[in-house]
C-alpha cells in the first residue's frame, strides 16, 4: 500500500508523533535531575514532608530547593499546603508549608522508576 505523503492525515499522524516523543523525551529529561528524582522518591515513600525537613534531608540551599518545587509544583506532580503549626516552645503558631505528591506525580514517578529498571 503506498501512502500519500502530503495526505493531511498522514501529516496529522505524523505530527502527533513526533510531539508525543518529544513530550515523552522531555518529561524525561525532566524527572532524570538528580534533585527532583530525590523529591520524588522521598514523597513516594512517605506521601509529604514540610518543606524545612526536606530541605534538612536534601541538605541543599532554600534557592535550590524552592526551584526544584516550583517546576515539580507546575507539572502537577506536587502540591505545596502552608499550614499553622503549634510551637514546641509557646501556644503561639507557626507557619510551615508542606510539600505532597499528587497522584499524577506518584503515577508519572512510578513510570519513570518502571522505565529505569527496563533499561
Amino acid at each position: 500500500m503506498v501512502t500519500n505523503l502530503t495526505s493531511e492525515s498522514f501529516q496529522s499522524d505524523l505530527i502527533g508523533g513526533f510531539t508525543q516523543i518529544s513530550d515523552r523525551i522531555f518529561n524525561t529529561k525532566f524527572m532524570l535531575n538528580p534533585i527532583r528524582l530525590l523529591i520524588m522518591s522521598y514523597l513516594n515513600r512517605h506521601y509529604c514532608y514540610s518543606i524545612s525537613e526536606l530541605r534538612k534531608l536534601m541538605k541543599i540551599a532554600w534557592g535550590t530547593l524552592n526551584d526544584h518545587i516550583k517546576a515539580l509544583s507546575k507539572k502537577g506532580f506536587v502540591e505545596v499546603k502552608q499550614e499553622f503549626v503549634a510551637s514546641d516552645d509557646d501556644d503561639s503558631f507557626r507557619p510551615t508549608k508542606t510539600l505532597t505528591i499528587t497522584e499524577v506525580g506518584r503515577s508519572r514517578s512510578e513510570e519513570h522508576t518502571s522505565e529505569l529498571q527496563s533499561h
